[in-house]
């Protein structure tokens, strides 16, 4: 049943990147001088004009990307809350947040990013588990298990 739900977050992702853009028409021109907006995609992939910008929303799901692994948090959101006495030592911290504006597609993420986890959050091995199969993250004084999704 988890093998589903990780299955089913990840089509969600993917749905969410191709499915849902949204063309906007009512923003400012683009220009030469500015970069940013010019390498914004259209609907076929093409370089936007300077009547369309395409605006797509992202819905992340709760993952951490450490050690080349993506890591997702059960239930959906921000992990299993566990007791401190499951929490191994540190093996890492987060190091990126998710990008808040993307202008090309694939995404590609660096490691050490997660989506819900500031930047900073200490991340751990899970006492009992290897790394591979599941890590923790630390934070507000609490900790939360994330679960290997099976992609890397």
């Amino acid at each position: 049943m988890k093998h589903v739900r990780i299955l089913l977050a990840v089509l969600l992702c993917a749905a969410a990147l191709t499915a849902c853009g949204k063309t906007v028409t009512d923003a400012p021109p683009v220009t030469d001088a500015d970069p940013a907006r010019t390498d914004a995609l259209t609907d076929g992939g093409e370089a936007a004009s300077e009547e369309e910008i395409v605006e797509v929303i992202v819905d992340w799901s709760d993952f951490i990307l450490f050690g080349g692994r993506y890591y997702l948090g059960e239930p959906e959101w921000h992990g299993e809350e566990m007791d401190g006495a499951d929490v191994g030592e540190q093996i890492g911290s987060v190091l990126h947040p998710v990008p808040r504006h993307v202008t090309s597609l694939p995404i590609e993420l660096e490691d050490g990013t997660s989506f819900l986890n500031p930047v900073g959050t200490p991340l751990y091995a899970v006492r009992g588990r290897s790394v591979e199969e599941a890590i923790a993250a630390g934070a507000d004084g609490k900790y939360y298990l994330y679960l290997y999704s099976g992609q890397s």
